[in-house]
């Protein structure tokens, strides 16, 4: 790989781009993701009611986690139409 390039001149899109590529090049992003998606659930979890059954709070987990997909959804819906005025 060239030689280090200084971060304060890299454009953030592209520094994160960068560090995308090559813990793809370097990790198991199958992985990777599950270990994200399974970090969501539990934060999910965790903002339901601890004094229901766990069934319950599981069920009420994953309706907060697609919530949470279908706004990142409509997020870059809404960057995409953005884009393309």
């Amino acid at each position: 790989m060239p030689g280090k390039v200084d971060p304060k001149h890299v454009p953030q899109s592209l520094g994160g781009q960068i560090g995308g590529n090559r813990r793809a090049g370097t990790s198991d992003m199958a992985e990777f993701a599950r270990s994200g998606q399974a970090g969501l659930r539990a934060k999910f979890f965790n903002e339901t009611d601890a004094t229901l059954p766990q069934e319950e709070r599981e069920r009420r987990a994953e309706h907060l986690y697609r919530a949470h997909l279908a706004h990142i959804r409509s997020l870059a819906h809404a960057a995409r139409r953005k884009g393309a005025k």
